[in-house]
């Protein structure tokens, strides 16, 4: 009798606990889908781009700055999903920087005039562009592997 009365009350607090324990597991997993939906929408603006359109590249950085605003507002109560949205905003961040300083280099030399001053102008916005193209690269790089550690880690918590 005294270990089905045990029994009971472990069922009764199981029965109690169960509720909270899948609330924890969903609230982690609808948080997880939260940031990869935000870290999504700013990539997408970037696979969407068209280089050679030198207008393109401050929309690209305000879409990449509203990115940005969002993960920052992105409420976030398990820690390491805190940690990958800071990553992100700093990947976002650099994207954003990247474009708007693009954007910049390509409209100085869409207006260069072929004189002495436009050649050093030209040579000038050319190795802000190689700048560019090397912070891409890396910027690109830290933003596939901090995708791939979001993806493994929120992976088993996704519906």
């Amino acid at each position: 009798m005294a270990q089905f009365s045990r029994s009971l009350a472990l069922l009764a607090l199981g029965g109690t606990l169960l509720p909270f324990l899948v609330s924890c597991s969903s609230t982690k997993a609808s948080q997880c889908q939260e940031l990869m939906t935000a870290i999504a929408r700013g990539s997408e603006a970037v696979n969407a781009l068209d280089a050679d359109r030198a207008q393109e590249m401050p929309t690209l950085a305000e879409q990449l700055d509203e990115t940005t605003t969002r993960l920052k507002k992105l409420p976030l109560n398990d820690p390491q999903l805190r940690e990958f949205r800071e990553q992100a905003i700093a990947v976002s961040q650099g994207f954003s920087e990247i474009f708007h300083e693009t954007g910049t280099a390509l409209e100085l030399a869409n207006q260069v005039r072929p004189t002495r001053e436009g050649l050093k102008t030209l040579n000038d916005t050319q190795t802000r562009l190689k700048g560019a193209i090397d912070s891409l690269e890396k910027n690109t790089k830290t933003a596939n592997r901090l995708v791939a550690e979001v993806n493994r880690y929120c992976g088993a918590n996704l519906p």
